[in-house]
């Protein structure tokens, strides 16, 4: 494992800031660990006591969340997103405006963790990366002149050990010469591409903040495509995090409008991988995805709720964190359960609740392999290839643009 991912080195943050080039606006803002700031962990941190392993990652992630990424996800954002959430309007996707010091601590420990604590996608994508090693080389290298450069895509940036145990590899499988973290949340791209500038000196560093679900994110900032071969990446499952009922069919519409925005953005025969979790056995889904770690996620985006947004009578502590599948939909959810029947105002909507009544706030579509087939050719894609770990609960589709 790295072992010095919080040494920034000797350079100022304007210099580091240009070796990645941000490729839109806001740029990222950088605050290294000042060894006088004995409490940002337990101030940023709450009751959880991070590791001295962890606190390798430390950012000082209080003032980035006012300075970035508020201009991101504001708190008008926030506010339309939570209260569709507390009234069944959009469920699903909420997690997303929480990215702060906490965090970034506990989804670098889920995945440190992988297999270990029962949370298996991550293991489970190395596994696939490792064993098929020699495939990425070879669409790397198919059609490519000597000497031409590879620009990897990664659409969905990971946390320092997910960027270390899977994107490494396959920028080494690949020989690609520049690495481009595109990500709605700039920061994690920021996180990624600073652990990689350290565990692979010399390789071109590039941000792009866009959701590249509905953005363009295959040119440069001077807007022109990028020079040599590029190879798309998505894995995590990222495309399984899509607003959706848990009452209702899988977001067919919503997969195939994103899966077509990416294939838009691609020559015919380009390659994106696409890396999706088949899993449906609940048992291990729940070893998965509850425990502490994943607690505290949900935890946060209340609090968040409770100190960012103006409300009357709202109270996290009426929530419990829950879980659950929907067999018929293969829809693992995340959300919140009240403890007792109330009523509060966020913002100027009032929201009355049930004891007991669910609200989502994450989703985790297990999509069946039938189901993603269609959306692939319904989006312009053409299966060439599929790699998977070795129980196949986890898939990665070798898809090029048709």
């Amino acid at each position: 494992m790295l072992e010095n991912h919080k040494d920034y080195g000797s350079e100022g943050i304007e210099d580091l800031l240009e070796r990645f080039r941000p490729l839109s606006a806001p740029p990222p803002i950088f605050f290294r660990r000042d060894p006088a700031d004995s409490e940002v962990t337990e101030k940023t941190s709450g009751k959880t006591s991070i590791s001295a392993e962890v606190s390798l990652r430390e950012y000082k992630i209080d003032a980035f969340l006012k300075k970035n990424f508020t201009k991101i996800y504001p708190d008008l954002y926030l506010l339309e997103a939570a209260v569709s959430m507390f009234q069944h309007k959009r469920e699903g996707d909420q997690l997303r405006h929480i990215f702060n010091t906490a965090t970034i601590h506990s989804y670098d420990r889920l995945t440190a963790g992988s297999n270990r604590d029962g949370y298996y996608i991550p293991a489970a994508e190395k596994e696939i990366i490792t064993k098929y090693s020699d495939y990425f080389n070879q669409i790397a290298y198919e059609g490519r002149n000597k000497g031409e450069p590879l620009t990897l895509f990664d659409l969905g940036t990971g946390t320092p050990d997910a960027t270390e145990q899977k994107i490494l590899p396959v920028l080494e499988a690949t020989g690609a010469t520049k690495y481009v973290g595109v990500d709605e949340a700039i920061g994690s791209a920021a996180v990624a591409c600073h652990t990689l500038s350290q565990l692979k000196p010399g390789l071109e560093l590039y941000i792009q903040r866009a959701d590249f679900n509905v953005m363009d994110f295959s040119h440069d900032k001077d807007g022109k495509p990028w020079e040599g071969k590029r190879l798309i990446v998505q894995f995590g499952s990222t495309l399984g995090n899509i607003a959706g009922s848990r009452y209702q069919g899988p977001p067919e519409e919503a997969v195939v409008t994103a899966l077509s925005n990416i294939r838009s953005h691609l020559e015919k025969g380009e390659h994106f991988i696409l890396g999706l979790d088949h899993n449906r056995d609940e048992e291990s889904l729940h070893a998965a995805y509850s425990g502490d770690l994943h607690d505290e996620l949900g935890r946060g985006l209340l609090e968040r709720i409770y100190e960012d947004l103006p409300h009357k009578n709202f109270n996290p502590d009426n929530f419990d964190v829950v879980s659950g599948l929907n067999p018929e939909n293969g829809l693992y959810f995340k959300g919140y359960k009240a403890r007792e029947a109330g009523s509060f105002v966020l913002g100027r909507t009032r929201i009355t609740h049930d004891a007991n009544e669910v609200f989502v706030y994450n989703n985790s579509w297990k999509y069946s392999p039938e189901f993603v087939e269609r959306c692939f050719k319904l989006s312009g894609f053409e299966p060439s290839f599929v790699m998977a770990d070795k129980l196949d609960r986890v898939r990665m589709y070798d898809l090029k643009a048709a």
